[in-house]
């Protein structure tokens, strides 16, 4: 990581970006100057917040932010948003620039700038989401739940999460799927032992984590991480088909006597000591005299 700079100038192009959402955010030349719109703030006065995507954050990255901020200031202002607006105490809550925040806790700033928007609870997640993924990438688990928390709070369609991120719809639908890998493959994706093709790879196999363990250990990559799941697939959906055609010969005897003698098709499933029978009637009169014969 090179600073703050090289940070800033990443995928600056990304949907409607921070400048359609926010308006043009400027560059500070001075971080010491109260002009363009922007003001300094204690940082004792602002605090994190609950639509920030990111979870984790890594202590080498922000150290290494923090020497740049040390020598070049804070380049871009955060964004926040008044969390007390009716309180004397008036408290600020980060809306962009988390990173920037902790880092100027770390290279002993008392004051930084920002910008203040009035934003709601879904303006603010999107303006954090969209902020992450120009600035820094999160890891793949962090966006899928931030997808997900626009899917399911904020009623967010697809088409329009890839509108504001700028992604395609078949890239969101994909990233929100996983949300359903098991706790222990997203263990492994956050920490790096598998990428997120291993990841997808993996959904909807009946013994995923079996098969993350034989891809750590051989250290698959993604194109045999598919062939072994789809080696997978065909065993286990033989297993299914070899279940569900193969019958107990006594038994199958046993549904043909009774069909013969009641004219009644019937299914006898078993499984261990216990099982069910199932009589199938095809009219009134039939299920009548299957009525008579167990009453």
């Amino acid at each position: 990581m090179s600073g703050e700079n090289s940070n800033s100038r990443r995928q600056r192009g990304l949907g409607k970006g921070l400048a359609v959402l926010l308006g043009e955010v400027p560059e500070i030349p001075n971080a010491q100057k109260k002009e363009h719109g922007y003001k300094l703030l204690p940082i004792q006065d602002i605090v994190t917040c609950k639509s920030q995507p990111r979870k984790n954050f890594d202590l080498q990255e922000l150290e290494s932010l923090a020497k740049s901020i040390k020598t070049q200031g804070i380049v871009l202002p955060l964004i926040v948003r008044s969390k007390s607006p009716e309180e004397e105490n008036e408290v600020y809550e980060i809306i962009a620039g988390e990173r920037r925040w902790r880092a100027a806790q770390i290279a002993g700033l008392h004051e930084v700038p920002v910008i203040i928007r009035q934003l709601d609870d879904k303006a603010a997640m999107e303006v954090a989401l969209v902020e992450n993924l120009q600035r820094e990438n999160l890891d793949p688990l962090e966006e899928s739940a931030a997808y997900e928390r626009l899917v399911k709070e904020y009623g967010n369609t697809h088409d329009e999460i890839g509108a504001s991120v700028g992604k395609s719809r078949s890239y969101v639908a994909n990233t929100l799927r996983l949300m359903g890998l098991t706790d222990s493959i997203k263990t492994l994706l956050v920490n790096g032992k598998i990428t997120v093709g291993h990841a997808r790879a993996l959904l909807g196999v009946e013994n995923p984590d079996q098969l993350a363990d034989i891809i750590v250990r051989r250290k698959l990559n993604v194109r045999q991480t598919e062939a072994l799941v789809q080696k997978e697939k065909k065993k286990t959906n033989g297993k299914y088909h070899n279940r569900k055609t193969w019958k107990d010969p006594n038994i199958a005897s046993i549904e043909k006597d009774i069909t013969n003698k009641y004219g009644l098709k019937v299914r006898i499933s078993s499984k261990g000591e216990s099982g069910s029978v199932v009589f199938e009637y095809k009219s009134l009169e039939q299920l009548e005299e299957l009525l008579k014969i167990l009453m």
